[in-house]
């Protein structure tokens, strides 16, 4: 994402939040978050968890995103994954919804 432009901050972790000391001076800085790991239950559950703290600090500042879940069939899990399938694809993806 960082390649395509996208201002991109990456947690090492799916299953703990950094403490709100590094996570709201990062929401301040940005007019929308938008909260995208990986295309599994994990994943999907784990990004709306860091949308909904955002948000109960910044009413409306942080969106969840994933994949369809047909791309798990394709084994695209996260952005390096889609790139791989299909770069093309993944660019005009991210114009549309991003």
């Amino acid at each position: 994402l960082r390649n395509q432009g996208k201002n991109v901050v990456w947690f090492s972790s799916e299953t703990q939040k950094p403490n709100n000391d590094v996570l709201l001076p990062l929401c301040y800085r940005f007019d929308s978050v938008i909260c995208w790991f990986d295309n599994d239950s994990t994943g999907i559950a784990f990004s709306k968890s860091v949308s909904e703290t955002i948000n109960t600090r910044f009413p409306g500042k942080a969106k969840s995103f994933w994949l369809p879940e047909q791309f798990l069939s394709l084994k695209v899990k996260d952005p390096s994954d889609f790139i791989k399938y299909n770069s093309v694809d993944f660019k005009n993806y991210i114009k549309t919804f991003l």
